[in-house]
């Protein structure tokens, strides 16, 4: 339920710059009050994503101060109408209601069933009739008042000065506006454009848009050589004996399947330092490598080998192979091949819509986000990252390559761990990690078991960072972690496949009065667009579908025009 907790404030127009208004009604209240109603309902449609097409009439149009309010029902495919016919068709409507405004409807609470009100101002109006928004209009000798009362719990005052800022310049320019194309009608100023359009996407930074993931990884194993690079169950692999294993995977692949750039090379293993060793070889090889989890049903794995038409699929078998014939091949860094617009990796989607789609996505684009998360959050050469999400997501792919062009080490968690936070914590302990990812719903899991378990805080305090992604994270789920694990910094990131894993950041130590956790701002070199069905603009406040651009947005789907 909302509160009572009612604001107001005020427009005022003065008669000389609506001249055009009074043409065309003629000093008549009712065609005053259906050509504000009009325009009323469609700025609701364009700001208001909860608006029903419900509007609530108090008035005094029949010389009845004490009349029933009654409903306006709008018409909600307004936006495919002129202005002209969606004004008709409101005129009607409230013609129609009039006619049924003297019956005795007192016994329905009408306000209760739309949370967005008119009136014409008599005096009669209060606002403790708000119960989202109620618009308030009177014209005088002099001047047209519009007066917004709004509920503080239901909707942002931003939202409504541009509602009502939009309400005027429609007023003041309505000749144009109703002989015009409406849908065309701009009702930003160029200051707010400029801001959205420039000033919330100001993100545009230098970043080795000339590297390749390998280059980068190659520089860090010539820099610390004799660093640890990767630990699984007591294996240990340094930065020279990874850098080395996985030329000989390159030098294998590039002679027995003559791998050119955007090849695709598929990975279906479980989690280990041979699944890091793949994923780096098939880079070097100049291929993109395609995560296929040996757990996915068999008809999803054929769907994705018979659309990848990959060269090769590494499995424990095709690993083995190379494994034993290793020694035949240079452990030298390779001949590149590769530049940093070819293909790094290639992941399906859900397929929650259809048959699943695999995501191009170049090297440029990942070596973006992943020069942003340093920036974001430095990561040291004495840190240690846990890898332990399933492959086959995208969360995985920092994971699995950030710590290696930053020279940190990365312990890969067995699987089946992701799920038992008594098995992170001890990985967590036992190799002093200090970054880690979690889905929203298995920090909660994690949370719940540090609650539970008391003692064992003390075998996570190497922990710095916790990063979460993939769904959206409750204000209750932020609470509890800072509630468990104060002193440890929270990020929740946001993005689809389709943008290089992440497009926007939150730090969640901010302090804002919030109703939700924020997917935040973009990250570096990535623009965050509100656009409407007609891919325009949509004022600070409303809502609309959010578009993406910048280097991270992927090349394409597979095989998809």
């Amino acid at each position: 339920p909302l509160n009572k907790e009612i604001s107001s404030f005020k427009y005022t127009i003065e008669l000389e710059d609506l001249g055009y208004l009074q043409k065309i009604s003629n000093n008549n209240r009712l065609s005053q009050f259906s050509i504000i109603t009009a325009i009323y309902s469609l700025l609701l449609h364009k700001y208001f994503y909860n608006y029903t097409g419900i509007i609530t009439s108090y008035n005094s149009l029949i010389g009845n101060k004490d009349s029933n309010p009654f409903f306006l029902e709008d018409d909600t495919n307004s936006s495919n109408k002129s202005f002209k016919e969606h004004l008709q068709t409101i005129s009607e409507e409230i013609q129609n209601k009039l006619a049924y405004a003297a019956y005795d409807s007192a016994c329905l609470d009408l306000a209760c069933y739309s949370h967005f009100g008119i009136s014409l101002n008599d005096g009669s109006i209060e606002a403790s009739k708000c119960k989202g928004v109620l618009l308030n209009f009177n014209i005088t000798d002099e001047v047209l008042e519009l007066v917004i009362y709004y509920n503080e719990d239901f909707v942002e005052k931003s939202l409504l000065q541009h509602l009502g800022s939009g309400f005027r310049k429609i007023l003041v320019h309505l000749q144009e506006f109703i002989n015009g194309d409406t849908n065309e009608f701009d009702l930003l100023g160029s200051e707010e454009k400029h801001q959205l359009l420039f000033d919330f996407n100001n993100t545009t930074v230098d970043y080795p848009h000339d590297k390749t993931i390998i280059e980068l990884f190659e520089d860090q194993a010539e820099k610390a050589p004799n660093s640890v690079a990767v630990v699984f169950e007591g294996t240990e692999l340094t930065y020279k004996e990874l850098n080395e294993i996985t030329n000989q995977l390159g030098a294998y692949l590039r002679e027995k399947y003559n791998i050119e750039p955007d090849d695709l090379i598929g990975i279906k293993l479980e989690r280990s330092e041979r699944m890091i060793v793949s994923i780096l070889g098939i880079l070097k090889s100049g291929a993109a490598y395609v995560p296929i989890d040996p757990n996915y049903p068999q008809d999803r794995i054929d769907y994705i080998e018979s659309d990848t038409q990959s060269k090769i699929i590494i499995d424990e078998t095709q690993y083995g192979i190379f494994y034993n014939q290793r020694e035949k091949y240079t452990n030298l860094n390779l001949a590149k091949i590769n530049s940093p617009r070819d293909l790094a990796y290639l992941i399906y989607t859900s397929g929650t819509t259809g048959n699943p789609k695999g995501v191009m996505i170049e090297h440029t684009s990942l070596v973006n986000r992943l020069t942003w998360m340093q920036k974001a959050y430095p990561l040291s050469s004495g840190e240690t990252l846990i890898q332990k999400t399933t492959y086959s997501f995208d969360v995985s792919v920092w994971e699995l390559v950030w710590w290696a062009i930053y020279g940190a080490k990365l312990s890969v968690a067995k699987s089946g761990a992701e799920k038992d936070p008594a098995q992170l914590i001890q990985n967590i302990d036992e190799n002093q990690v200090t970054v880690i990812h979690f889905v929203p719903a298995m920090l909660s899991v994690f949370l719940e078991y540090v609650k539970e378990n008391p003692n064992e805080k003390e075998r996570i305090k190497s922990l710095k960072q916790v990063f979460v992604s993939g769904e959206a994270l409750t204000l209750h789920q932020r609470d509890l972690f800072y509630k468990e694990l104060s002193g440890i910094s929270l990020m929740n990131l946001y993005g689809p496949t389709e943008a290089s894993i992440d497009v926007s950041y939150y730090d969640c130590a901010e302090q804002h009065n919030i109703s939700s956790v924020p997917i935040g701002r973009p990250i570096d070199n990535i623009s965050l667009y509100i656009l409407d069905e007609k891919l325009s603009l949509k004022p600070i406040g409303s809502v609309g579908k959010l578009y993406i651009a910048g280097v991270g947005v992927a090349r394409g789907y597979l095989n998809k025009t």
